[in-house]
């Protein structure tokens, strides 16, 4: 009898997550992650994955979501740079906290796997210059070189973070979250969910490094710390404007010291 091979066939834009029921197992570092250090050389194959018992298919490319920013259809990665993107994005875990940025500069200071205490050689008082990120200006932003998102990807302006907060019809918490700055190293759980455009977009509370503590982390699991490309309007310029949030509220025009060390998520040029 003659055998019969079936082909795999592989259904381009379809992406489907499996809910898993706790952490079971802590996840691996992987090379497969969104960022800096591996957006160059990439291999352009698509291959299937297994994630929580669900296949799923991945590309080289940033998977992302439509979003409503200043009104216009705009795509936001749904994953922190430097997360795992084999991990469920809505399902909070040490894989999709991503890597930490000090603003304005283009390499990775931290991953989530970084011990939570002090880093040798942290970089404390070297301050990025304006327009690290953002050669343009508010309204018409420049990605410039230090940007550490992907090709056709930018870190957003302050004003673009503000109206997609703005054009969220729903914001709400999930995980477990606590209110001491060093009492979440250990928690992976909590996210705040923001809705926009029908799309729900995940932000992990991954806390910041601590610009004036050897880079130590704290406030996981109590803040999620979010980087624009935006420099705060003082005139020390050591400042740059970040999106913050806790369980309770959300501040859209926080200004942390620019060598702190915080999440970023990537919007479409």
């Amino acid at each position: 009898m003659r055998k019969i091979y079936l082909l795999p066939i592989i259904f381009f834009g379809i992406l489907s997550y499996g809910q898993t029921g706790g952490h079971n197992k802590t996840p691996k570092p992987t090379l497969n992650r969104v960022s800096s250090a591996v957006k160059e050389g990439r291999s352009e194959q698509i291959k299937s994955l297994s994630m929580s018992g669900n296949a799923v298919k991945a590309s080289n490319q940033p998977q992302t979501l439509s979003v409503i920013i200043n009104g216009l259809v705009r795509q936001m990665m749904i994953y922190n740079l430097g997360a795992n993107t084999e991990m469920n994005p809505n399902f909070p875990q040490q894989g999709i906290m991503g890597d930490y940025y000090q603003w304005g500069r283009h390499d990775a200071v931290a991953t989530a796997y970084t011990d939570p205490g002090s880093i040798a050689g942290w970089n404390a008082t070297a301050y990025a210059p304006n327009k690290s990120w953002n050669s343009g200006t508010e309204a018409s932003p420049v990605k410039t070189l230090n940007d550490p998102c992907p090709d056709g990807f930018r870190v957003p302006t302050h004003n673009e973070w503000e109206s997609f907060d703005s054009s969220s019809s729903s914001k709400y918490n999930i995980g477990s979250w606590v209110n001491t700055g060093y009492g979440g190293a250990a928690n992976f759980s909590a996210a705040k969910i923001y809705v926009n455009n029908g799309n729900t977009i995940t932000l992990p509370a991954a806390g910041t490094r601590v610009y004036n503590n050897n880079g130590s982390l704290m406030w996981r699991a109590v803040n999620g710390y979010y980087w624009s490309s935006t420099e705060a309007p003082y005139k020390n310029n050591i400042q740059a404007i970040a999106i913050t949030f806790d369980s309770e509220k959300i501040y859209t025009a926080n200004a942390p010291v620019r060598t702190s060390g915080n999440s970023i998520r990537c919007i479409s040029q």
